[in-house]
């Protein structure tokens, strides 16, 4: 096992297509914003491969951030079954020893075995809904009050205002800054809903236009990543109206199909019982089970301060907020599980997981 180098990107993607193209992720970004994500990555420190037959078997990656409730730590493993679980370990490690309050590893569909072993639980699936973009799609009905307008007109700042509080009562919230939301996405597809009287933001819907290699759905794809409402502007149909707005734009630019994703959780059950408009827009047959996540709560030892000394994502401020490449997709798109356990506080295990951090 060895540190990874930025000049091992071919081969990773690689390895992370490979893991697509057996039904243990759903996709992984292109090569040009995959470099672009990581390009103030700590390979040395935050990352571990394994070589095997001249090629990279096995990999892991730690990103993390700040959040309410401490430093928030993604572990991102991928390899054969025989080096997996290896590299998950050894993210679970690092993170504990560096001192993040809570780690999380999202896995493919039933790929969790032995993860128990690792002091991480079970929290949650999560759900892809896909529907094809031709005829028939919604048609965007204004909701009374309310005026829609979209990232060429929206003033600089509002976006991060809008989503850390639209997501901030969401399950593991971590706040996200401008750049990290809107930069690399196309004016257009960004949609925002302000009330006409105070022109005050209140809702938001993000599209993109993706290719994916490896991908079996039609190129490209036209990705839903974001859609938020404001708490004081829920159930009032702003996130219908701009989803079937953001559909017909993703149409224009010549998206044959979309995705979108959300956590399996009462909302789903509430979408998936027509409940709640979204059944208008993706059918219930159109929904998959494609995650698992599985989380780790450490004890809350260190005050935040310490913490975020420690974040193995912080040699500086600025990179304690560095882009995470498979969150910032997708939400992570592997195909998997969530899990969250209460390890026993930091020990002579510990220390071991510290010098296996530094010797890998």
């Amino acid at each position: 096992m060895r540190s990874a180098r930025e000049d091992d990107i071919p081969q990773l993607l690689d390895l992370w297509r490979e893991e697509v193209a057996r039904g243990r992720q759903d996709i992984v970004p292109g090569e040009t914003r995959l470099r672009r994500m990581l390009g103030r990555f700590d390979w040395d420190s935050k990352s571990r491969v394994v070589d095997r037959d001249e090629r990279i078997a096995g990999s892991v990656i730690v990103m993390s951030r700040p959040s309410p409730d401490g430093v928030l730590a993604n572990v991102y493993a991928a390899g054969e079954p025989d080096v997996y679980l290896g590299m998950v370990r050894w993210g679970v490690e690092f993170c504990r020893a560096a001192g993040a309050a809570v780690t999380q590893v999202f896995v493919g569909k039933d790929r969790g075995a032995g993860f128990p072993g690792l002091g991480l639980r079970h929290v949650r699936p999560w759900w892809r809904m896909d529907r094809g973009i031709g005829d028939g799609l919604p048609r965007p009905d204004p909701v009374p009050g309310y005026e829609m307008i979209d990232g060429r007109t929206v003033h600089s700042g509002s976006w991060a205002d809008l989503f850390n509080g639209t997501f901030a009562d969401h399950w593991r919230f971590a706040p996200r800054l401008e750049a990290e939301i809107v930069s690399d996405k196309s004016p257009e597809l960004c949609l925002m809903a302000v009330t006409s009287a105070e022109r005050e933001p209140v809702a938001l819907t993000l599209g993109e236009i993706e290719r994916y290699a490896g991908d079996p759905r039609p190129q490209p794809v036209g990705l839903i990543s974001s859609v938020g409402t404001l708490p004081g502007h829920r159930r009032r149909g702003l996130a219908t109206w701009l989803v079937a707005d953001v559909l017909q734009r993703l149409q224009a630019a010549g998206a044959p199909t979309t995705p979108i994703e959300n956590w399996g959780s009462r909302s789903l059950s509430r979408r998936r019982s027509g409940k709640l408009p979204s059944r208008e827009i993706f059918p219930p047959d159109g929904h998959g089970d494609v995650g698992r996540g599985f989380g780790l709560r450490l004890p809350q030892h260190a005050s935040p301060a310490s913490r975020d000394e420690h974040d193995p994502g912080s040699q500086t401020g600025a990179d304690a907020r560095e882009c995470d490449p498979v969150r910032h997709r997708s939400r992570t798109r592997a195909y998997g599980d969530c899990c969250v356990s209460q390890p026993q506080p930091q020990g002579p295990a510990c220390t071991g997981a510290g010098g296996a951090a530094r010797r890998g």
